[in-house]
């Protein structure tokens, strides 16, 4: 991405996936704008890549995971010019579904799916008027199917799939680009949280990033990191979803 500087937000901009994005996007120079709920974790990417790479970070704490969050966080940022969006923030939460707690659920729904929406509309909107602009929501190779023992996770990220791709649809002939970032497991702090198994299949945020950004802008909609990944969707949705649930079981 050699090119002039741009102003870059991520969400879930902390660790993981997000994090690597930010290191990605210093490494050539654009200036960042990284949310995410930990005060902490946030300044710690922001010194150690300003130290690193000179360019110019602004950190936003904000709990996306709330009612209207969306909304007030674009208020905050509306008279910056966003060049792109990545829209990475959201958690899962792996065990029987009777089981798990409705409030987090409840909480995954407004984070993955409600509050990735509305701040993709938002920005959207402004990108759409300037026909300029790049946005990626991060969803995941979940999202092709059920997931039992995961069932909330990957419904939710069905719903980033589906609605990426129809709305990629709907702008096609404008110059704005949108992206459905669909990994498989990706070595982050994602799985410990989760009470999840790391597959032996899994890959790096690096390798996750960097494929990302060989097709920014293109008019690739869906990206999916890894020979492996996306040859496993040649395989029935009944024996994805044996899988997925043998696995899933290894982490009760």
């Amino acid at each position: 991405m050699k090119q002039k500087r741009k102003t870059i937000l991520i969400t879930g901009g902390s660790e993981g996936i997000g994090a690597q994005f930010a290191e990605a996007f210093s490494k050539e120079g654009h200036n960042l704008i990284l949310v995410a709920r930990n005060y902490i974790k946030l300044n710690e990417v922001k010194v150690r890549l300003e130290n690193q790479y000179h360019n110019r970070i602004r950190i936003i704490s904000f709990d996306l995971s709330k009612e209207g969050s969306a909304q007030k966080l674009y208020d905050e940022i509306n008279e910056i010019k966003i060049d792109i969006l990545i829209n990475n923030a959201g958690f899962g939460m792996v065990g029987e579904s009777w089981k798990q707690s409705i409030e987090k659920d409840e909480r995954m729904v407004q984070l993955n799916i409600s509050s990735m929406m509305s701040l993709m509309k938002l920005i959207l909107k402004d990108m759409i008027e300037r026909d300029e602009g790049i946005i990626v929501n991060v969803g995941s190779l979940g999202g092709f199917q059920p997931g039992p023992y995961i069932a909330t996770y990957y419904a939710t990220k069905s719903f980033v799939l589906q609605y990426t791709k129809a709305v990629a649809k709907e702008i096609k002939h404008t110059s704005v680009r949108i992206h459905c970032l669909a990994p498989g497991p990706v070595r982050t702090s994602f799985h410990t949280k989760a009470n999840d198994y790391i597959s032996r299949f899994s890959i790096s945020t690096e390798r996750c990033v960097k494929y990302t950004l060989d097709y920014l802008g293109t008019r690739k909609v869906v990206l999916i990191p890894g020979f492996i990944m996306r040859l496993s969707l040649f395989l029935p949705e009944g024996i994805r979803m044996y899988f997925i649930e043998k696995q899933k079981k290894k982490a009760l």
